[in-house]
């Protein structure tokens, strides 16, 4: 199992349990130095709202990247339920079981190289603290690495018109439009598309609701959907 998140732990879970299949042996890589827990203390969950992403919007860029490092394990964790039961299943298959100890826990590491071997694969892995350097052989490997942004194949035609941060990222109003130098009436509107200008809240569910009912209110040219907000619970700008 390769990555640290919630899905790579949801199915070293499953492996662990033999879903699959009694595994000779299961290794977890994670390129994180430990298998850290999704932050879910109450404040953090202010980060979710239309408040934190109006005062987050109007910061200077370098301000915005190192905000979202800050606030990665936010979204990016894994929950503090998934990581208590997989102790637990270490612990009684190890300490109360007596099992042979044929798990490995690896953090700290990245695969630099996959390749075939056998029926099976070989992995080179590079530990990011000490330097050292490992291989394993595996029959089955399974990625759980996340996605990487690309831009839409839909729009080449359009791109000399559109304003990029970089070669993979919009420039995005506070309505969710795309800033660029075609006709002012025309709009074009996107969503998980802008969180380094909206925050680490983009690409999460949460509001949905919230950013829908935003674009809409543009596209009609009035407000069919209430947007208003009680005052926010932190001040998170000067002069709020």
């Amino acid at each position: 199992m390769v990555g640290g998140g919630q899905s790579g732990a949801d199915l070293f879970l499953n492996a662990l349990r033999g879903e699959w299949g009694e595994a000779a042996e299961i290794n977890w890589v994670s390129r994180r130095n430990n298998f850290n827990a999704l932050d879910e203390a109450a404040f953090a969950d202010e980060y979710f709202t239309p408040e934190y992403i109006s005062g987050f919007s109007g910061l200077e860029e370098d301000i915005r990247h190192q905000l979202l490092d800050e606030q990665k394990m936010t979204s990016d964790g894994i929950t503090a339920d998934s990581l208590l039961t997989i102790y637990r299943e270490l612990y009684h298959r190890f300490e109360v079981l007596r099992k042979p100890r044929n798990i490995r826990l690896l953090p700290s590491r990245s695969v630099t190289t996959l390749e075939s071997s056998g029926p099976g694969w070989k992995l080179l892995m590079e530990h990011h603290l000490d330097q050292g350097r490992e291989s394993t052989e595996s029959d089955v490997v399974i990625f759980a690495t996340g996605y990487r942004s690309a831009l839409p194949q839909i729009l080449p035609s359009l791109m000399p018109l559109i304003t990029m941060h970089d070669k993979n990222t919009f420039k995005v109003r506070d309505d969710f439009t795309l800033e660029w130098s075609g006709p002012k009436e025309n709009n074009i509107f996107v969503v998980n598309a802008s969180m380094q200008t909206h925050g680490i809240a983009e690409p999460q569910l949460s509001l949905m609701a919230w950013r829908s009912a935003r674009i809409l209110n543009r596209v009609m040219g009035r407000d069919l959907f209430d947007l208003s907000m009680p005052p926010a619970l932190i001040q998170w700008r000067s002069g709020t």
